[in-house]
């Protein structure tokens, strides 16, 4: 039973850290760029902004002008890598520390 040293656990922590302040900082833009550009409420803007990037998209909002048609092709893309990239961080410490009978996966 190898249990991961404090390195280990501070350099996952720190890895969680960034992911997570990163997907804050990619969904703060979209929200600020869907409530000034697109005239969306800040509640619709979130709400946008959500579905768009967690690939839900159910089609209530759209964009309506062409530049926030382009703003959203190359935001999904952004948006739903930074999405998925937090939630692979965010498993794998799961997976990594929550077991105490697993070993852990070296970034070797």
């Amino acid at each position: 039973m190898e249990q991961p040293d404090n390195s280990q656990r501070t350099s996952a922590k720190r890895d969680l850290i960034l992911a997570f302040v990163l997907f804050i900082i990619v969904m703060t833009v979209g929200v600020v760029f869907y409530h000034h550009i697109e005239n969306l409420g800040w509640i619709d803007a979130i709400y946008f902004t959500s579905a768009t990037i967690s690939t839900l998209g159910y089609g209530d909002f759209v964009p309506q002008t062409d530049f926030g048609k382009l703003f959203t092709a190359a935001y999904a893309f952004l948006g739903i890598g930074m999405f998925f990239g937090l939630a692979g961080v965010l498993f794998h410490n799961i997976l990594a520390y929550s077991r105490p009978g697993r070993k852990r996966i070296n970034k070797n």
